[in-house]
């Protein structure tokens, strides 16, 4: 059990606070200024002793990460040693102390589907965005947490939920950077429904996401809604001519021979495809509802500076299938 925080720490925090959610520069804050006061002095190495005889504890989200003065993840005894030879002047390895990176926030926390349209047993993406991402040279971790139990702790800034049961669910995402700071974003209630009422099966979603860090290669995010989850998806990929007379080709030699060099790598794993003629003799990449419930797809096996014309269609439970989705794909973009 966490004890009680001084009311100065606690009105340093939440001024801090304040500041990170208004995008208002923060005073720098040295690593060792443990009660949060501005400096680094004396009484925040007898905080960190204190904490180490276990007289009093730290707070773990705030002052333990101020405490860390090696950043090796743990406040322990050399971190007291490194703090005092610091304040005596004395030499200390490089990389050591220094300045607190504490001005990042989550800025956006959002589902693929929305509350009251998430149905029980159908994949629900929660992606988290930080204000200033790229500002910051080190990963962050995300920890996921849906129902007050963790779902991930990964540097990916996104994660996927089933939901077993129907009725009001809960999540929030915490955000910790390399020196233990965290940022938490607001808990969100979230409703899950048994089935939409409507009974025909349509796409809520098909449509390209660009992760962050993912520099060229997009992701094409598949979702259907209505009918009977789960949900299974087709694709086909054909070329198209958006250059010239913007017809509708099938694949050359030369694509096909590059796509089975990538191992038709799409998404997280291996990805089965084949190669099928249709009726007007185009020969297309095609990929078939077995066993294809996968929603996110990376596009990183097609050839650079080439255009597709992408054909989705959604099959339910019982078999009914949606209409075919088109969406075009070009030089590592969506064009419409």
């Amino acid at each position: 059990m966490k004890r009680f925080i001084s009311l100065l720490l606690v009105t340093v925090l939440c001024a801090a606070l304040v500041s990170i959610s208004a995008g208002a520069a923060l005073p720098p804050y040295l690593i060792g200024d443990v009660n949060w006061d501005g400096s680094f002095d004396s009484v925040d190495i007898t905080l960190t002793q204190r904490h180490l005889a276990k007289i009093s504890e730290l707070d773990a989200e705030y002052q333990a990460p101020m405490a860390d003065f090696d950043h090796d993840g743990e406040v322990g005894v050399p971190d007291v040693t490194w703090m005092q030879r610091n304040q005596a002047r004395m030499d200390i390895p490089e990389g050591y102390g220094g300045l607190a990176e504490i001005a990042f926030q989550v800025s956006t926390l959002s589902a693929s589907y929305d509350s009251g349209s998430a149905v029980v047993g159908v994949p629900v993406e929660l992606t988290a965005n930080l204000d200033n991402w790229y500002n910051h040279e080190h990963p962050f971790i995300f920890e996921f947490y849906v129902d007050g139990k963790l779902l991930q702790s990964s540097t990916d800034n996104y994660a996927v939920v089933v939901f077993d049961t129907a009725g009001r669910h809960s999540f929030y995402v915490k955000v910790i950077n390399w020196q233990g700071f965290c940022s938490r974003d607001a808990n969100y209630y979230y409703q899950v429904v048994e089935s939409i009422p409507d009974d025909g099966l349509m796409f809520k979603k098909a449509d390209f996401l660009e992760k962050p860090g993912m520099t060229y290669y997009p992701t094409l995010i598949t979702q259907a809604m209505g009918g009977t989850a789960p949900y299974t998806y087709s694709l086909k990929f054909y070329h198209y001519n958006m250059y010239t007379d913007g017809s509708v080709t099938g694949l050359t030699d030369s694509e096909i021979n590059h796509i089975k060099s990538y191992e038709i790598q799409i998404g997280y794993g291996m990805f089965d495809t084949t190669i099928e003629t249709d009726e007007s003799g185009r020969r297309y990449l095609y990929r078939d509802f077995l066993d294809c419930d996968q929603t996110q797809w990376c596009m990183d096996m097609f050839p650079y500076d080439e255009c597709y014309l992408i054909e989705v269609q959604a099959k339910d439970a019982n078999g009914n299938l949606s209409p075919v989705k088109n969406l075009y794909y070009e030089n590592s973009m969506l064009i419409g």
